[in-house]
């Protein structure tokens, strides 16, 4: 319940915000068949796991889900695009210019034109003395 409650729905606020308008109900679409078919083999094979007659995993199912989790995250990191203060037309902008989505937070969307920023900070350039 905690989970439904809390990170459960945010699957669905991303594929919604982030998808390109023309493809947005297939995002959709798809995102619904792929959450419903890892619960119906979750649900499937997890006793199997923590059965003692069985695998008999028990608490050490826990690395399955780690693994998992390395997986997705390391996805989102290629997959993920930063909206943050972009409108849906912005980032179908950004789409239909071929900007890659994990490169989104380098380019802006100007009267209509995509255009590179041209600060970049890093991660150190936020401990560096400026005058």
């Amino acid at each position: 319940m905690l989970y439904t409650a809390t990170v459960g729905c945010c699957g669905w606020a991303v594929a919604q915000e982030t998808a390109a308008q023309a493809t947005r109900p297939k995002t959709i679409s798809f995102v619904l068949i792929c959450q419903q078919l890892t619960a119906l083999m979750l649900s499937s094979v997890f006793p199997f796991f923590i059965n003692p007659d069985q695998l008999n995993w028990g608490g050490k199912i826990m690395f399955l889900f780690v693994g998992a989790e390395f997986f997705i995250m390391t996805g989102l990191y290629f997959f993920q695009p930063e909206t943050k203060n972009r409108t849906n037309v912005d980032i179908d902008m950004l789409y239909d210019a071929g900007i890659p989505q994990r490169k989104f937070k380098n380019f802006a969307v100007v009267d209509g034109q995509v255009v590179e920023n041209e600060d970049k900070k890093g991660f150190l350039s936020r401990f560096s003395r400026k005058a």
